[in-house]
């Protein structure tokens, strides 16, 4: 019966130095792979991002290859007109303020 009980806690002992080993000491750790697999996991979101970003980049690309996208885009954002029109800009700034 001592004989059985010595081999058990001999393997306990050795059971949980391999345990602790494996856990916290070793390179290849539960920890650094749970690091590693929240890094991935963040790393795949920015990529689902800038994929949505570069689609929304290639479709407004497309817009202003042709005349009418890039006749809009000039009157957007650079305040282009044509000779016979005339041009009046609301700033909506102060509207939202005001509310």
């Amino acid at each position: 019966m001592k004989l059985f009980q010595y081999i058990s806690k001999r393997y306990f002992i050795a059971i949980s130095v391999f345990l602790i080993w494996m856990i916290f000491l070793d390179p290849t750790s539960y920890f650094i792979h749970k690091e590693l697999d929240d890094q991935i996991e963040k790393l795949s979101r920015q990529k689902a991002h800038f994929e949505n970003e570069i689609k929304k980049d290639e479709e407004q690309l497309r817009v202003l290859k042709t005349d009418s996208g890039l006749e809009r885009y000039a009157r957007e954002k650079y305040f282009m007109k044509r000779e016979d029109e005339s041009i009046f800009i609301i700033n909506t700034d102060s509207i939202k303020k005001e509310k």
